[in-house]
């Protein structure tokens, strides 16, 4: 896995500090191979999404 190194600041820090680190996380090869396995709820139209790239 990929070192996520995680702090304590005392700088102000904004809601996309947050999610530029979730974005790290989501982006690892292992996860995307894991959510394959999950019984994620299927799309019952045409037009939506893969569950897994949401």
């Amino acid at each position: 896995m990929v070192n996520l190194p995680i702090e304590y600041s005392g700088k102000p820090f904004t809601p996309y500090g947050g999610m530029s680190l979730m974005k790290r996380f989501v982006e690892q090869p292992e996860i995307k191979e894991y959510l394959s396995f999950l019984d994620l709820p299927q799309p019952g139209s045409n037009r939506s999404y893969d569950p897994a790239v949401l």
